[in-house]
C-alpha cells in the first residue's frame, strides 16, 4: 500500500476548492423549487391556466436538470484533473494522466479483439509512460454498435465498455496471438471446440493448449503454433488465468501482437469518478482512486512484464 499520506497533505487546499465547487451543486436542485411554487401560485390564482402551470413546471424542472447534470459533470472533470495526476505521480514519476485522452477507435480496431467496428466511439482517463522497465498506456474506452429497425428508430448495443491496457511485452516476436473468452466450448463441448477453428483472426490457427484449465477459459488463436506457445509458457498461462480470476470477470480478452500484450478488461464502473455525494476532501475516496489505478499497474507485475532476461531485437 502506498502512503497517501503526504500527497493529501498537499492536495487539502485543491480538494477544500473542490468540495465548494461540489456543494455549490446541491444548491442547484434548491432551484427546482422555483418552477414548483410558479406553478402552484398560478394554479391557485387562476385555475383555468393550469395548463401553463403545468408547462411552467415541465420547462422548469427540465432547466434544473440540466444545470444540475452539467455541473455535476464539470465537477467531477475538474476533480479527475486536479487529483488524479497527482495520485498517478505518487506512484511512479515516470507516468502521466490526461482525463481527456483516451486511445482512438482505429487503435482499438487494430488490437483485433473485437470484430465490430464501433458506430458510436467515446474513450477517455488516458493513463501512459513507463513501469518499472515497461511502456504502457491504457484508458477507459466506450464501443457502441449502432441498431435500426425496422421503423427506422436507432438503438446502440455495447460491443465493450472497460478498460483496454496495452503494454510492450518482455518477449520480441513477429506474429499475432489471441485469447478470446471460451464460450462455445462451455456451450458446446467438442462441438464448441470444432467451432473455434472457424471462428479465429484472419490467418490465424486454433492452438490446443496443454493446461486444462486454460484451455477452458481461452479459445487461443495464433499465426504461428510454436510462437503462440513461446509466448503463452505455462507461468504464462497461470499469471493470466491468476488475471482473470482478479477481475472475477470471464469475458476478458488477450492480444499478443507488435511486441506487446492488450488486455480488454470489462469494467462497469466509471474509471476515476468522483461522487457528488462524497466530500471532495474524502480521504477514503482518494485511497480507493489509489487502489484503482495500482490495479490495473499491477497488471505489469502479475505478467512479469518487467523481467528482461530475454534480449529483443
Amino acid at each position: 500500500m502506498l502512503d497517501s499520506s503526504n500527497i493529501l497533505q498537499q492536495l487539502q487546499p485543491t480538494l477544500q476548492m473542490l468540495d465548494q465547487q461540489r456543494r455549490s451543486i446541491k444548491n442547484v436542485l434548491g432551484y427546482g423549487l422555483i418552477p414548483v411554487a410558479a406553478a402552484g401560485i398560478i394554479v391557485l390564482v387562476a385555475p383555468q391556466l393550469a395548463f401553463i402551470a403545468l408547462g411552467v413546471l415541465i420547462i422548469g424542472l427540465i432547466a434544473t436538470g440540466w444545470i444540475y447534470h452539467r455541473k455535476s459533470s464539470q465537477y467531477r472533470w475538474r476533480y479527475k484533473s486536479l487529483v488524479v495526476p497527482a495520485l498517478v505521480n505518487l506512484i511512479s514519476p515516470e507516468l502521466a494522466f490526461d482525463a481527456d485522452g483516451g486511445i482512438g477507435a482505429d487503435y482499438f480496431m487494430h488490437s483485433e479483439l473485437f470484430r465490430s467496428r464501433p458506430d458510436r466511439y467515446s474513450t477517455e482517463d488516458l493513463l501512459w509512460g513507463r513501469y518499472g522497465e515497461t511502456d504502457l498506456q491504457m484508458a477507459e474506452v466506450h464501443a457502441e454498435s449502432e441498431h435500426r429497425d425496422s421503423d427506422g428508430d436507432r438503438s446502440y448495443s455495447t460491443i465493450f465498455k472497460g478498460i483496454l491496457f496495452i503494454a510492450d511485452f518482455h518477449k520480441d516476436f513477429h506474429g499475432r496471438t489471441f485469447l478470446m473468452p471460451d464460450v462455445a466450448e462451455r456451450m458446446f463441448g467438442g462441438v464448441g471446440r470444432a467451432l473455434q477453428g472457424l471462428v479465429g483472426r484472419k490467418n490465424t490457427d486454433l492452438l490446443q493448449m496443454e493446461d486444462p484449465e486454460f484451455e477452458k477459459a481461452f479459445a487461443v488463436h495464433a499465426t504461428d503454433q510454436v510462437e503462440g506457445r513461446y509466448i503463452l509458457s505455462s507461468s504464462m498461462m497461470q499469471r493470466i488465468l491468476a488475471v482473470r480470476a482478479k477481475f472475477g470477470n470471464s469475458k476478458i480478452r488477450v492480444a499478443f501482437k507488435d511486441s506487446a500484450v492488450w488486455i480488454a478488461v470489462p469494467y462497469k464502473r466509471n474509471f476515476l469518478e468522483a461522487s457528488t455525494g462524497t466530500t471532495a476532501t474524502d480521504t477514503t475516496q482518494i485511497r480507493f482512486f489509489l487502489e484503482e489505478i495500482k490495479v490495473f499497474l499491477d497488471l505489469v507485475d502479475e505478467l512479469n512484464l518487467n523481467t528482461r532476461i530475454w534480449t529483443k531485437e
